[in-house]
């Protein structure tokens, strides 16, 4: 796994090495082990990279540069040997092992076709001198990032994180107000954005060309991250895959062959993201997904497994982890979490460089702190969940159904309308209580519903965090209009199957895949994700979800294919999401700790939050009346982002 910038078209060439060096540097996290400069002869193109040696140690530095063609990469390509022996067949001759020169092979012998034939994550930029121009592509489901700006001097930035473009300059672009709102919404900021205008996410599933020869320059006075609208006009990434063709050629049954088939491709999955010249572990918490994943490995090794517990029972499911670990007889390590993981606020910050308020991402930082005393590479059940619908709101969402269907449409407006004005709200009531929400929700749409149930902070909440002007320069936009534009897509009529697609665009590769990446980068270890490999996903995304969901259960076709691997103990338990007890966790503190952690005065700085508002809702969850430990979460790491940021624009 690696780290990789490229500067392209850079407008003051006498600097191009100073800033690259600079850039690449905030990236030793991702690759410490090597790192490599490589500027072109017309000083136009620039690429720098960190490497984390995985496979071939003694090879594979980078940039690589062979046959008038440069590659930076940061990834693993898992079929590298079939192509290499496809390859040499015909003609390319290979100086090392690694991917990375499978990689260019592939590009010299393809072209931009070669994305095709990778089974992989991989995100990667190459300059081929011959043709003048830059390619730069994202594996399909987003695995492995890339950010990519555009400046008003007409240079292009590219690179693994948001902090090597931010290196760039000390001036840092001003926020986006709609990133904004998509973070206190969503708890992320869906791609193609990011929390600064100007910067982007490359989506996944995306490439895009630039000609150098033929690129436009604009002023040459300053280089910074000033946004240049014209510019953007110019970059149009394209898609090369996406998953919405799965889901909208729906399959209604699934026989015996296939499930064998589907076993024999997961178990060939796992076992090929267990090839690395460096010690492998994986976490393990005791379900189904990363139990099968520990199975398959412990096949030929003995497999170091991590799993982490948390200072509140109901939470912790680490017991459920050291059983499946001693069923399968694994070297394990258990860490327990507290309350002091708010002592690391300031790193979860820098680790991610926007505002994310995944409340997992501090605890599964700190397992892999743990875990890279003994491996260098994890794997992960990351996937599992949105691939074979796992997550509570799928079945929430097909119970709603039904229940709207059991009346005619004529009459089910006003019932739901009317129940839900006459029974009591319950906030401080466990969800499944909340019968007000209930008929609520039964009164609303599909896509206001899924968002809202994916929401960390529904619009309630959002008008007390906001000030009134503020929520007006929003100018009507919502975070909802990321799940229209996507359900718009998806031709299938099952509702779950359109969630399910959502999830696919926004919810894994914004939160679930950024958070595995970003705190497995920063203790340097690569994290690979078996249920993602792009042959699965094709496999199991066209499969009807009455096949998946039945009554509380959840996951049915996985745990067919997991019936001969492991134990009905383990493949018959119901899931148990990953989240830590922030409610209670914020309840431990005093009211004036919790608002010194909060860091208000930092808000207070800032026009676009209402700070009695805010205050509201911390005596709010203080008194019981409401459970919304993720909104002061929210809030409380977007506090710290501000207080990270250098000297801002007046926004």
């Amino acid at each position: 796994m690696c780290g990789f910038v490229a500067l392209i078209n850079p407008s003051q060439a006498e600097q191009t090495e100073l800033l690259l060096k600079k850039m690449t540097a905030t990236l030793d996290h991702r690759g410490p082990d090597d790192s490599g400069y490589f500027i072109n002869d017309s000083a136009n193109v620039a690429f720098g990279h960190t490497r984390l040696s995985i496979i071939d140690i003694d090879n594979g530095h980078q940039p690589l540069v062979k046959n008038n063609i440069t590659l930076v990469y940061n990834g693993e390509i898992y079929n590298h040997n079939q192509l290499r022996q496809t390859l040499v067949e015909l003609g390319h001759e290979f100086n090392s092992h690694c991917d990375t020169e499978v990689l260019l092979h592939a590009w010299q012998e393809w072209g931009e076709a070669c994305i095709d034939k990778f089974n992989g994550m991989f995100a990667f930029a190459i300059f081929d001198a011959d043709k003048q121009s830059v390619f730069i592509a994202r594996d399909r489901l987003g695995i492995k990032p890339v950010y990519w700006s555009q400046l008003a001097n007409g240079t292009v930035l590219v690179g693994s994180e948001l902090k090597a473009l931010l290196a760039y300059s000390a001036d840092k672009p001003e926020l986006s107000e709609h990133a904004v709102h998509d973070y206190f919404s969503l708890g992320y900021v869906p791609e193609p954005n990011t929390i600064y205008k100007g910067i982007h996410k490359l989506a996944a599933g995306h490439c895009f060309t630039l000609a150098v020869g033929n690129m436009t320059v604009g002023s040459t006075e300053a280089c910074s991250l000033e946004v240049n609208k014209a510019a953007h006009e110019k970059i149009a990434p394209k898609q090369y895959w996406d998953c919405a063709n799965a889901i909208n050629t729906p399959q209604v049954t699934t026989s015996a062959n296939e499930l064998c088939q589907g076993r024999e491709l997961l178990s060939n999955a796992i076992q090929t993201r267990t090839m690395a010249d460096v010690p492998v572990g994986a976490f393990l918490s005791g379900g189904v997904d990363s139990s099968i994943i520990v199975g398959e490995m412990n096949k030929n090794q003995n497999v170091s497994t991590y799993s982490m517990g948390f200072d509140r029972k109901e939470y912790d499911e680490s017991a459920q982890a050291e059983t499946v670990a001693k069923h399968l007889n694994t070297n394990h390590v258990g860490i327990t979490v507290s309350c002091n993981t708010f002592d690391y606020l300031p790193e979860l910050v820098a680790m991610f460089d926007e505002p994310f308020a995944d409340n997992s991402a501090i605890p599964t930082y700190l397992l892999t702190k743990q875990a890279k005393k003994q491996v260098t590479v994890m794997l992960s059940g990351d996937g599992a969940d949105e691939l074979f619908l796992g997550y509570r709101n799928y079945r929430l969402l097909r119970l709603e159904g039904k229940i709207k269907n059991s009346l005619p449409k004529a009459i089910r407006k006003p019932v739901f309308s009317f129940l839900a004005k006459v029974y009591p709200a319950m906030p401080w009531a466990p969800q499944f209580l909340r019968a007000h929400s209930t008929l609520n929700a039964l009164n609303n749409d599909f896509i206001t519903n899924f968002h809202r149930a994916m929401s960390i902070n529904p619009p309630e909440v959002l008008a007390q965090i906001f000030t009134p002007a503020f929520t007006e320069s929003l100018n009507g936009y919502s975070s909802k209009s990321h799940f229209e534009t996507h359900a718009s897509k998806i031709t299938n009529t099952d509702v779950i199957k359109k969630a399910q697609y959502i999830d696919f665009k926004t919810y894994l590769p914004g939160n679930i895949l950024t958070k595995v990446d970003r705190t497995t980068m920063a203790n340097s270890i690569e994290a690979r994700v078996p249920f993602l490999d792009h042959r699965l996903v094709e496999q199991w995304l066209p499969k009807s979800s009455e096949q998946n969901i039945k009554g509380r259960k959840a996951k049915l076709l996985l745990r067919q294919i997991a019936s001969t691997l492991l134990p009905n103990w383990v493949t018959g338990r119901l899931k148990k999401s990953f989240t830590s007890p922030m409610d209670e966790w914020f309840r431990m503190m005093t009211k004036s700790e919790l608002k010194k952690r909060m860091q208000l005065d930092v808000l207070k700085s800032n026009h676009w939050f209402n700070i009695d508002g805010i205050e509201g809702l911390i005596d709010s969850h203080y008194s019981g009346k409401q459970n919304i430990g993720m909104t002061l979460w929210s809030i409380t790491v977007f506090a710290e982002f501000l207080k990270a940021q250098p000297t801002q624009k007046e926004q």
